[in-house]
């Protein structure tokens, strides 16, 4: 018995590729994971920004620790009105503290931290112009603060007492807006 090994010309092949239909179920899924994981990947620039603002506060409570010890040192940590040397730059102290905003011969708090163009600051509450200087006895470090609206910033409030009442400072972190 012989068997015939060629095709005839009326047989087909079969296809070795997709169908049309396959192909639009695979992209409707990938549209639908995309709808899926767009928000986690959307939300990973706030919470950058929160870990920076948190970090700022690291910074700023470690710089007043050192700033107060330099003060105590000196033996200007009770003085209403004093300055110190902070890494070759003069610093106002208030109370042991640097104040917010450095009004007569020395600088401020962002003297003290350098912090550079990457975080915004600006001095008092509300709408301001950031990285501009006016006197203040509170300055903020965020991102848009020239917007009241957005809270994305830590704070920090000098000493206000006198003589011995309110001696300490306030630190606060607002992340509401990031």
């Amino acid at each position: 018995m012989l068997f015939n090994t060629n095709k005839s010309l009326t047989q087909r092949t079969t296809g070795k590729g997709f169908t049309l239909i396959e192909l639009v179920v695979v992209i409707i899924i990938l549209g639908i994971l995309a709808v899926v994981a767009a928000p986690k990947f959307i939300n990973l620039q706030s919470d950058a920004k929160i870990s920076t603002v948190q970090g700022v506060k690291a910074a700023i409570q470690s710089s007043l620790d050192l700033a107060y010890s330099r003060a105590a040192i000196d033996g200007v940590e009770k003085d209403d009105r004093s300055v110190i040397d902070y890494n070759g730059e003069v610093i106002e102290m208030k109370l042991g503290y640097p104040e917010a905003f450095g009004e007569n011969a020395g600088g401020g708090l962002p003297q003290m931290l350098e912090i550079g163009s990457e975080i915004d600051f600006c001095f008092g509450s509300g709408t301001c112009t950031p990285n501009v200087e006016v006197g203040s006895s509170n300055v903020r470090y965020g991102y848009d603060l020239d917007d009241e609206t957005i809270n994305c910033h830590v704070r920090y409030i000098e000493p206000t007492g006198t003589n011995g009442s309110d001696t300490t400072y306030t630190l606060t972190v607002d992340i509401s807006g990031c």
